[in-house]
């Protein structure tokens, strides 16, 4: 508490008083015998009470190594990128413990936290908008409506996510109010998994309609028969109704492309003078390349140079084609499902 600061008690009285106890104060552990003591005492002999509600602690951040942070060293990122990236709530340092702090350890937190979170909202804003395309209706948030439309008869997967997201804001204000910030996180993160792999997931059919086909074209034809024993789960994970395997690119319109492999073409001749040509060359040609792609023999020639499989990158390997299109039937085969 800043009593010099305000000029306490000469001048600043009421706007000292005003303030008096702070609601939070947060300190580092390693000013415990330092201001964070002198506050204490000062504060004892003047009003008799501490001068904070609730203290919130920090603990030491250290290298992955466990060695102190140092100015002078520099062995560590920018911290305030990394806080304004990445925060560090969650984290043992704010319940005063140390942390060992290694950026690798928190890349996780896009892919598991902030990906499948940023998934849910895109399937909500879809479902929203298909809401207005079938039914004409706007969708609007009402909590009131939402607990009075519950009945035996509501999707028990919509009864129990309710009855969850419920709680979970109960034990938010809760933990809030205590200020207790770092048991907030993990059980957001928990709150973000169920939504996501048991909620959204076992009621994808309820959301949408299911795709009519889902087409993949490999070249490779024991790649599709892999593809083709787990059949059933592609359809289920895509809420497809049909999957399609084929080899043949030009039935589906894709058409091949090549680009020179640089390191190893560049040792035969120059390639600026061919390069052009490579990336023209037919889909014949390409074909070719791919037939005999483990073959040393030359099969194009291009300016009296041999080109071989290997002096070439062929963007051609493996294309997955998703019909979206929303037809009556399908449609109501999601109402029946619904049903």
């Amino acid at each position: 508490m800043p009593y010099a600061q305000v000029h306490y008690p000469f001048d600043g009285c009421r706007t000292f008083m005003d303030t008096f106890p702070a609601d939070f104060i947060a300190e580092s552990i390693d000013q415990i015998h330092g201001w964070f003591y002198t506050l204490l005492v000062t504060s004892t002999a003047l009003f008799d009470q501490p001068p904070f509600k609730n203290l919130i602690v920090n603990g030491i951040v250290s290298v992955s190594n466990g060695e102190r942070i140092a100015k002078r060293k520099k062995k560590y990122p920018d911290p305030k990128e990394i806080f304004d990236k990445l925060y560090l709530i969650i984290s043992s340092v704010v319940r005063g413990e140390s942390l060992k702090f290694k950026e690798e350890g928190i890349q996780d937190i896009l892919k598991d936290v902030f990906l499948p979170w940023y998934n849910a909202l895109e399937l909500l804003v879809q479902s929203c908008h298909q809401l207005s395309v079938d039914k004409k209706v706007n969708f609007i948030y009402d909590e009131k409506r939402l607990y009075s439309s519950m009945s035996p008869n509501t999707n028990i997967m919509d009864t129990w996510i309710v009855s969850y997201t419920q709680t979970l804001l109960d034990f938010v204000k809760q933990e809030m109010d205590a200020y207790r910030l770092y048991t907030v996180v993990p059980r957001l993160n928990k709150y973000i998994d169920i939504l996501i792999n048991w909620y959204v997931k076992l009621n994808k059919k309820h959301f949408k309609y299911s795709l009519p086909e889902f087409v993949v074209i490999h070249k490779d034809e024991s790649i599709l028969k892999g593809i083709e024993s787990l059949e059933n789960f592609v359809r289920e994970s895509l809420n497809v109704c049909k999957v399609t395997l084929s080899q043949d690119h030009e039935l589906y319109g894709v058409e091949l492309h090549t680009e020179p492999n640089y390191p190893i073409l560049g040792k035969k001749v120059g390639v600026k003078s061919i390069a052009e040509k490579i990336r023209q060359m037919t889909d014949t040609n390409i074909e070719k390349l791919l037939s005999k792609s483990e073959s040393k023999c030359p099969l194009i020639i291009i300016d009296d140079v041999p080109i071989e499989s290997e002096d070439v990158h062929i963007f051609y390997c493996f294309v997955v084609l998703l019909d979206h299109t929303a037809d009556a039937a399908l449609k109501d085969e999601g109402r029946i499902q619904k049903l």
